[in-house]
């Protein structure tokens, strides 16, 4: 089955700090044009709702293969299988260990229980 997440560390720090630094240009454009509609403010929030829907479908774990999909590396093969951290209300965190010396935090959105 097929888990979308969010990936977290320094590296999500990183990156997601990078693709929020293209939405910060659009609300400044936007801001500073003296036209209505500004163009170039519009390219821009469209770039960012690309990159973001990009990170959204990039982002997953396979559970059946082990295989963790980050959107700026290939697949990686986990190690052993993801831990569970910690629940809470919405997510689920968890740990999984990509080499001897790596390991990856993310969350889950927490899937509802069926009533039995």
């Amino acid at each position: 089955m097929k888990k979308h997440l969010i990936f977290l560390g320094p590296t999500a720090v990183i990156y997601y700090s990078w693709l929020f630094m293209v939405l910060l240009l659009a609300i400044i454009l936007a801001y500073e044009g003296n036209q209505a509609v500004v163009p170039s403010a519009i390219i821009t929030s469209v770039i960012f709702l690309l990159l973001l829907a990009y990170t959204i479908w990039q982002s997953y774990y396979f559970e059946t293969r082990r295989q963790l999909k980050l959107p700026y590396k290939k697949q990686l093969v986990v190690l052993k299988e993801p831990e569970l951290i910690k629940q809470g209300r919405w997510f689920d965190r968890y740990s999984a260990q990509i080499s001897h010396y790596q390991s990856i935090q993310y969350l889950v959105k927490r899937s509802k229980k069926s009533n039995k």
